[in-house]
């Protein structure tokens, strides 16, 4: 599933309010019962991603498991330049410890 806050285009920090005026505002616009017949499969396909993402958001504790996952991703990204260092730290501090 795509990330729920850019499917609502809100920031992630939103209050409900703003979330749910996003989801409103983006569920009329594309509502399949709205649409002319020739895209109303894929207007189908974009409301239900909409109204899933709306699920997740509006639910306290699925909008918390979301922001540890999205936090949980993005920081093991960014530890990733760290690696080097601890690896070279680890193996210095065995040769060491082999020399004694």
């Amino acid at each position: 599933m795509p990330d729920p806050y850019r499917v609502l285009g809100v920031r992630r920090g939103a209050s409900d309010d703003e979330i749910r005026k996003a989801y409103r505002r983006k569920a009329k616009a594309c509502h399949p019962d709205t649409a002319p017949a020739w895209r109303r499969e894929a207007m189908h396909e974009r409301f239900l991603q909409l109204q899933e993402a709306y699920l997740v958001l509006s639910d306290p504790v699925r909008r918390k498991a979301l922001d540890l996952e999205l936090q949980a991703r993005h920081g093991l990204w960014r530890r990733r330049k760290d690696d080097d260092e601890f690896l070279d730290d680890f193996f210095r501090n065995l040769l060491r410890g082999m020399m004694r």
